[in-house]
């Protein structure tokens, strides 16, 4: 199973602070916040791109857990082209949470300021308020497992 973990950079970039592969040997720990506070919104990165009014981002102190469907890039960015808030016409979004995501089935690229990641079925992705986007370049929808934690 491959774990990135996502952060930023001194310039408040978002980048791939962890790229790694973690044994699939039954139960695995793969990220906790003991110990570390992930702190996604007091961030170098700008202000303005927190978006708490996405419709699945919860309330401070809770958690949601979600499945997200991409459907493929053409079809995801006309949908987006009719405005979706919070969301830009590119799919770029940022959300105020610490979101544990495990792709569940095809391939899928994590779109971050300064690269791709490019994930497969099993793969996780912790994603800590960075500033990013999905691109599924395949012709079917890719599923994705999100546990989104606000502060």
């Amino acid at each position: 199973m491959r774990l990135i973990i996502t952060g930023h950079d001194r310039d408040g970039r978002s980048i791939v602070e962890c790229d790694r592969v973690i044994a699939d040997d039954g139960m695995q720990s793969l990220f906790t916040t003991a110990g570390r506070t992930p702190d996604p919104v007091a961030s170098t990165a700008p202000a303005a791109a927190a978006a708490p009014h996405i419709d699945i981002v919860p309330d401070s102190g809770a958690a949601s857990w979600v499945f997200v469907d991409v459907p493929p890039e053409e079809q995801l960015r006309a949908a987006l082209a009719a405005g979706v808030v919070g969301i830009d016409a590119e799919g770029w979004h940022t959300t105020p949470t610490v979101d544990y995501v495990m792709i569940m089935n095809g391939s899928i690229f994590l779109a971050l300021d300064t690269q791709e990641v490019e994930l497969y079925a099993g793969d996780c992705v912790v994603q800590q308020g960075t500033r990013h986007a999905w691109r599924n370049r395949t012709d079917t929808r890719v599923r994705m497992a999100c546990v989104m934690i606000a502060r």
